[in-house]
Order: C-alpha cells, then sequence, then structure tokens
C-alpha cells in the first residue's frame, strides 16, 4: 500500500499543529488551509467520507476568514493614539501583557522625561498595540516596547509605524531607530521591518534608518 496517505495524514497533523502555535492570524489560516488539504487527501485515499466531508468544511472556513483578511486591509483604520507613560491605562496594559513582554524586552523600563514618545496604535479604534521610544541622542530613537497584543499579529500595525508613519518620526527630527532583541521570534520581526544588526562594544543592536514616504494617511491597509 502506498505510504502517500499515511505522508499526508501526519502532515495534516505537523499543519494543524503549527497552526495552533502562531501567533499571526494570517499564518494560522494558511497552515489550517495546509492542514486540511492534506486531512482530505487523507480522508479521500482511505475512503472515509466523513473526514472528507469534514475536511473540505474546514478549507472553506479557513478560506473565508483568509478572504476577510484581505479584502478588509483596504478599509481597516489604524491611527496613533499619545499617550503618556505615566498613564495609570498603560501601566495596565502593560502589566496585563508582561508575562509575554518580560520575554521579548526582560530589562525594559517606562522611560520618562521631555524626549519620551509613546502612543497606542488604534486598528479600527482598539487598542492594538503600543510604542514606547525615548531620545537616545540627536536624531537618534532607542525603542523600548514595540508590542502588538495576539489577535493583530499580521504586520499591519509594523508596517504602519515603521513604513507609513516614517514621516511622523521624520518632522520630529528623528532619522534613525535603536532596539535590542532577545528572543528569536522579535530577532525575526526586526529584520523583516528592516532593522539591521550593528555591533557595539559586543553588544548587539537592531537599528533602522528610516526614510520618507509619499502620502500621509491615516486610512491605511
Amino acid at each position: 500500500m502506498s505510504q502517500l496517505p499515511q505522508i499526508a495524514g501526519w502532515s495534516a497533523v505537523m499543519f494543524l499543529f503549527f497552526s495552533l502555535l502562531s501567533d499571526t492570524l494570517m499564518y494560522k489560516r494558511w497552515l489550517g488551509i495546509g492542514g486540511g488539504v492534506c486531512f482530505g487527501y487523507y480522508a479521500w485515499a482511505m475512503a472515509t467520507p466523513p473526514l472528507l466531508v469534514a475536511s473540505i468544511v474546514f478549507i472553506l472556513f479557513y478560506a473565508w476568514h483568509l478572504y476577510r483578511l484581505y479584502t478588509t486591509e483596504a478599509t481597516e483604520y489604524f491611527q496613533r493614539f499619545p499617550i503618556n507613560t505615566d498613564s495609570a491605562y498603560l501601566k495596565l496594559f502593560l502589566e496585563f501583557y508582561k508575562p509575554e513582554l518580560s520575554q521579548i524586552y526582560p530589562d525594559y523600563s517606562l522611560p520618562l522625561g521631555d524626549h519620551v514618545i509613546s502612543f497606542f496604535v488604534l486598528r479600527n479604534l482598539v487598542p492594538a498595540g503600543i510604542f514606547i521610544a525615548s531620545e537616545m541622542e540627536p536624531k537618534t530613537l532607542y525603542v523600548h516596547v514595540d508590542f502588538a497584543i495576539p489577535r493583530f499579529r499580521d504586520y499591519k500595525i509594523a508596517r504602519y509605524m515603521y513604513e507609513q508613519q516614517a514621516d511622523f518620526f521624520l518632522e520630529k527630527d528623528y532619522t534613525t531607530l535603536w532596539t535590542v532583541s532577545k528572543q528569536l521570534k522579535h530577532t525575526q520581526y526586526l529584520s523583516k521591518m528592516g532593522f539591521k544588526p550593528r555591533s557595539i562594544e559586543g553588544r548587539i543592536f537592531y537599528v533602522k534608518d528610516l526614510k520618507r514616504e509619499n502620502g500621509k494617511e491615516e486610512q491605511t491597509k
């Protein structure tokens, strides 16, 4: 008997396992579809109609949600919402997500003073992410916290901040962003957002040079 059905079955299990682990909605949907396709082939090869029907329903479910993700991009609304670092709501937000934040930024502390930029990123008016940075030196910001809540980790918030809102930083005369990373997933995220590693006295920093974008819209994808 061909081993393909068994390979497809175990592949489906792996797809669904990684789908459950993924923090990014888009990846979760695509992995779910991959798992559904593999399960569908397994069900067809093993002549199990109930499992085949379940796989088709599973694929259609994830495909519909992917369609919604892609088609709502153009109509989603993003907005910066400034907030002071001594805000009670900000402290509550950071405390709620402290277990995960402490893994990404184990040594972070809230900066104070006049040269601090801190804001929530609202996504369709929902507080979806937080950005906190302070002046490291003239023209340079050090990013203390850049964090999106789990349901909104599809890089749209990051693209909004670092690409479409680059003018916001440039108009304040900041041309470079610095930060550090002590987690592989965060390092991969920084790389995807255009941060480059730079070694200073044996310590690795991640640096991004900001570029001006054409058009300044708050309505963005």
